[in-house]
């Protein structure tokens, strides 16, 4: 008896042992309350339980389990299935009213590891978050989710490039399902990643682990919808662009995405040239020889025949064209005797295709792979002419009486006969990457990743270019003829070789309390091409190590849901494109190329409450070294003009965000953020020449504000829901301290075309220096939309209509630059380019199923 009585306590004393305690809170997602009375089942297992009054059930399970799936049930609410895979902390479940669960709501299925904001790190953008700030203006473009974070600045009117917290928009990379992305847009101006294929967006302009590298200043990580909920098709159609996506079952065990979308502006553009015929004083004498229009297609497929192993194959083919015409002759606001013809036309194709797996071999150790290939094709053609007569100025002749040597003018005008200009560049580029990553959890507390990976760049440049420009030598200005060829260049054809492996540590020291990640990676690359000695540039490999501690003081309290701290640093590098522009006639040798370096260090913190308020604090500070810039150095042979490398450029950036955010319910929600940027930078170089830049046109020789600094930035994304099926989304972002340059006194001088006269013709020229204290005035993005949303249960069937304005302050903040007419002298303020294109408002609508 005495025996059984032993055996029995010691098979509960080892099952106990065996065992562990969960948490699960259960919350009701439009009034964040808890729920009471929820009935919690864990599948696959016998275990169940109620929540109490606080939505909470504690439930044990076995040991050996990292991850599970939960089953929760109420009355009146729509069941609920999540997979939860970090069992230390608290399980939150948010579970919706029937009467009132919209489309893929009705019943949620998570099978998948979502990712999680990371304080210190990262910010998520959610599908919904997607669908409310991507989804407006002439195209839809996912990177308008982006624009409104924190820390986030961007030039105007048509320029896409973003800065994060103060680095060059050449120092962020962006991914796509895993696969990086080297040139993610569309005529330049938008990006590739289109809202309705995204499942969320993660944003991390922080110390993320080293898995991540190949970028310095941010990482953008794009995830597509995942084709695992049954049969699904969506309908979306906007004024400019119809688009149409199944999500085909095959089995249970597998699943295929298709899609498409065609863009079009055609019937837009014609009534827009229509209406400039008719009213001359619109009519800016530019048409267009080919519409602007974007062809996409997507594939995505997955076969997953068992809990331990999955296997994937996506694609996206990009094509995107434009063509425009200006003829001077039709202009009526710029009729001048030298007329000007010019004729532009962009054509770009783009296809990335990866594939790749995960297997839980075993129950602690997760193993992934991907494989990728990427083309990109990106060819334009420019070509101009001016051409007419002009008569001397009275002041003309007299400097060219007292010029020394005097100037011979033949007559008292000139006439241009047909001064031509020609440029054309394709680049191809073939692009290979692959990669391993292994997942080890040593313990419940202690996660080791580690993996190793190579990019390989194809790159091929045809073109050639012929062209005017006035250059100033010695502060005296002078117009010259330059031509290129790259059919003779040597280093048309470029390899680069990137590889990396990189080790990471995450330890949970007190679980939902402290945690501490750190790790190191090595990022190494080489350049390949004939006219390098040996055929290759070496580089040294950079070693990145990062830390991130994190500490959680409050974890789900009578009101606070979390309060928390975060601090950490680390080191990043990225090769830039200036790099990849070097050729062998920079005269580099092997180890000459350095990779450019960043270090970065946060201090955060941030506390939310259980009424779905979050207040976050971010500072920082970052410390570049090794930064690369090229120099011109002028020669009065063409043929002997150099161009100079240097890599001792530093820079400093630091400052601060603030940002405050409500979780969207029935009525309203949004967030507001603010943004501190101070950045500055050297290229101690200048060759002894005066006022010298760089071909970036950055200034050396002295510290300045980069063209992309913004030193307060405020941005504001508010949703107001007064019924359930109708939101109006306002979005504003409000911008100050862009440096402005400043323009020095305007110049007359005698320019000597190449012609067989060698014709004589009246120029002016301003030329533009920094300035240190010279700032733009404040820029402002409005944009606002209006959302409808309804629900047919019956027929299972989804219908949303938007109506939506973008940029509606564009014409209260006019550029501030100059335009000098090279023949007459006069003098007019430059428009910002975007203000040529009307305000149009943009109607959409989507059917789903």
């Amino acid at each position: 008896m005495k025996r059984s009585i032993i055996i029995i306590f010691l098979f509960l004393s080892a099952s106990i042992l065996m065992s562990r305690e969960i948490t699960i809170k259960v919350m009701d997602k439009d009034i964040d309350i808890p729920l009471e009375g929820v009935k919690i089942f864990i599948k696959n297992t016998e275990q169940t339980g109620y929540t109490d009054k606080d939505g909470m059930v504690k439930i044990i399970i076995a040991d050996n389990l990292d991850k599970i799936i939960i089953y929760s049930v109420l009355i009146g609410y729509s069941p609920l299935n999540k997979l939860a895979s970090n069992l230390d902390e608290i399980i939150i479940l948010y579970m919706s009213i029937e009467s009132v669960i919209h489309g893929r709501e009705l019943v949620i299925e998570d099978e998948r590891i979502k990712k999680d904001e990371k304080l210190g790190v990262s910010k998520v953008i959610d599908s919904e978050e997607i669908k409310s700030t991507s989804k407006i203006g002439i195209v839809e473009d996912a990177m308008n989710s982006i624009k409104f974070l924190p820390g986030i600045s961007y030039g105007q009117g048509f320029d896409p490039r973003i800065s994060i917290r103060g680095g060059h928009p050449d120092e962020q990379t962006m991914i796509y399902d895993g696969f990086i992305i080297r040139y993610p847009l569309q005529w330049g101006l938008y990006s590739i990643f289109n809202p309705n294929i995204l499942e969320n967006i993660k944003f991390s302009p922080g110390i993320f682990n080293v898995k991540n590298g190949l970028t310095m200043s941010g990482l953008m990580e794009f995830e597509s919808i995942k084709p695992d909920r049954g049969l699904h098709f969506r309908l979306p159609v906007t004024s400019s662009s119809i688009e149409f996506y199944m999500e085909i079952p095959l089995a249970k065990i597998s699943g295929l995405l298709l899609g498409t979308k065609i863009t079009y502006y055609d019937p837009i553009m014609i009534i827009y040239e229509k209406a400039k015929e008719q009213n001359p004083d619109f009519n800016d004498g530019t048409k267009f020889s080919t519409y602007p229009n974007i062809r996409d297609a997507y594939l995505k497929w997955f076969i997953r025949p068992d809990d331990r192993f999955e296997c994937f194959i996506n694609g996206i083919f990009v094509s995107d064209s434009i063509g425009l015409v200006y003829n001077e002759e039709n202009d009526y606001k710029n009729k001048s005797d030298i007329t000007t013809y010019w004729d532009f036309r962009y054509y770009n194709y783009y296809a990335i295709g990866t594939t790749g797996f995960n297997i839980y071999p075993i129950d602690k150790i997760l193993i992934n792979f991907l494989a990728g290939y990427e083309f990109l094709s990106n060819r334009f053609h420019a070509y101009s002419y001016e051409k007419g007569k002009n008569k001397y100025s009275d002041e003309f002749i007299d400097y060219c009486a007292n010029h020394d040597p005097v100037i011979p003018l033949a007559s008292t005008e000139y006439e241009i006969k047909k001064l031509e200009t020609d440029f054309y560049q394709d680049t191809i580029t073939n692009n290979v990457q692959t990669r391993l990553d292994f997942d080890f959890k040593l313990h419940d507390k202690i996660t080791l990743s580690t993996g190793a990976g190579m990019l390989l760049d194809f790159l091929s440049l045809t073109g050639y270019g012929k062209y005017y420009r006035i250059n100033y030598e010695s502060g005296v200005p002078f117009y010259e003829k330059e031509s290129f060829d790259i059919a003779d260049d040597i280093d048309k054809q470029k390899q680069i070789l990137k590889s990396y492996l990189y080790l990471n540590l995450l330890i949970n020291i007190i679980p939902s309390k402290l945690e501490l990640e750190a790790g190191c990676r090595l990022d190494h690359a080489v350049f390949i091409a004939e006219g390098f000695d040996d055929g290759s540039l070496n580089t040294y490999p950079v070693a990145s190590p990062r830390l991130l501690l994190t500490y959680t003081v409050i974890n789900d309290k009578k009101s606070i849901k979390k309060l928390s701290f975060s601090t950490g640093a680390g080191l990043f590098s990225k090769v830039p494109s200036i790099e990849s522009a070097v050729t062998s006639k920079y005269g580099v040798n092997d180890f000459d190329l350095v990779i450019p370096k960043l270090l970065t260090t946060v201090l955060s913190s941030e506390i939310e409450f259980v009424f779905g308020l979050k207040i976050k604090f971010e500072g920082y500070y970052k410390f570049y070294f090794h930064r690369a810039y090229l120099i011109f150095i002028p020669s009065s042979d063409p043929d002997e003009s150099t161009v100079h490398y240097h890599a001792d450029g530093i820079g400093h950036t630091g400052g601060f965000e603030i940002t405050i955010e409500k979780n969207l319910t029935r009525f309203v929600g949004g967030m507001i953020n603010y943004s501190f940027i101070y950045a500055r930078y050297i290229n101690p170089q200048n060759e002894n020449i005066k006022n010298n830049t760089t071909l970036d046109g950055e200034p050396t020789g002295y510290y300045f504000y980069p063209e992309f600094h913004r030193f307060h930035i405020i941005n504001l994304v508010l949703n107001i829901k007064p019924t359930s099926w109708f939101t109006i989304t306002i979005m504003n972002s409000l911008g100050s301290g862009q440096p402005k340059k400043r323009y020095k006194d305007k110049k007359m001088f005698a320019a000597v075309l190449d012609d067989e006269d060698q014709t004589i013709v009246e120029m002016y020229t301003r030329e533009t220096l920094y300035d240190d204290f010279l700032r733009k005035n404040f820029y402002s993005k409005l944009d606002l939309k209006m959302t409808f949303s309804f629900y047919f249960p019956k027929k299972k069937l989804n219908f949303d209509a938007y109506f939506g304005v973008e940029d509606l302050l564009k014409y209260v903040f006019p550029s501030e630059s100059v335009q000098t007419d090279r023949y007459s002298g006069e003098e007019t303020l430059a428009p910002n380019p975007s203000t040529s294109f009307p305000i149009i408002p943009t109607i959409g609508i989507t059917l789903s199923f």
